[in-house]
């Protein structure tokens, strides 16, 4: 008898919980389709960061043209989709750092996806506030 009524009990927690949950998922399942590219560029470039990637390849990837992916991606995000893919090729950056200090600032600059090391730097600093090099010796 305990076990049967514990268990009803949590079903009922689990409704309760489904009752406070249902709009959020609604909204969730009616996301515009702005929301949905911007969701598809994001998924994109986390995929892809390593490559050279272009806006025609999001465009040709998605069906979508480049200027309309620009617009509703700043719209979005407040960032450029450039920027976006910088953050996140530097977040990449900190974590092979951080999973190994020998790493070379130039190995992981081409790593993730930089082809100049002067550019890396760049925008390693103006993210993190330091060089890619003092901030693995920091480590």
């Amino acid at each position: 008898v305990r076990y049967h009524r514990f268990k009803l009990s949590f079903f009922d927690l689990l409704m309760l919980i489904y009752r406070f949950c249902k709009p959020a998922i609604i909204e969730i399942a009616a996301a515009s389709d702005k929301e949905r590219h911007v969701q598809n560029i994001i998924h994109y470039i986390e995929k892809h960061y390593r490559d050279e990637i272009r806006l025609e390849h999001i465009e040709t990837h998605l069906n979508v043209s480049k200027h309309h992916l620009t617009k509703i991606f700043r719209e979005a995000t407040g960032l450029t989709i450039f920027e976006f893919l910088y953050q996140t090729r530097i977040n990449q950056a900190k974590l092979l750092f951080h999973s190994n200090s020998r790493n070379t600032v130039t190995n992981v600059c081409f790593e993730v996806g930089f082809k100049n090391p002067a550019h890396f730097s760049q925008q390693f600093k103006k993210q993190v506030g330091m060089s890619p090099d003092r901030y693995r010796k920091t480590l």
